[in-house]
């Protein structure tokens, strides 16, 4: 028998935190990662390192394809350790600037 700690939540145990600090926390801690899983596999061994290594809880999902992966991390520590372990290995990194949502009134009711 082998026993294991997992970092790493299920779908459904991501679920069951909605509404909850740790949820919150974990959606303000988001990553977006565009790469082919299918010609590299750095993605895959940083998630087994955070997996065993994170000090909070993480989540990953696809979008729509297996290129683009959201990435929640409970702990801000481990979303930036994740991108500077990421920019380590060397492989070329772009991270796209912070953008504040802007809200465009199209409506006339102002006149």
């Amino acid at each position: 028998m082998m026993i294991k700690r997992s970092k790493k939540l299920t779908g459904g145990e991501f679920q069951g935190l909605i509404g909850t600090p740790t949820y919150e926390s974990m959606v303000q801690n988001k990553l977006e990662v565009f790469q082919s899983t299918k010609d590299d596999d750095t993605l895959w061994e940083l998630l087994d390192h955070f997996d065993v290594n994170a000090q909070g809880v993480f989540h990953m999902a696809t979008i729509s394809s297996d290129n683009i992966w959201r990435i929640y991390f409970e702990n801000t520590g481990d979303c930036n350790a994740f991108i500077e372990l990421f920019q380590a290995t060397g492989k070329e990194t772009e991270l796209t600037p912070h953008i504040e949502s802007i809200v465009v009134n199209t409506t006339h009711d102002t006149e």
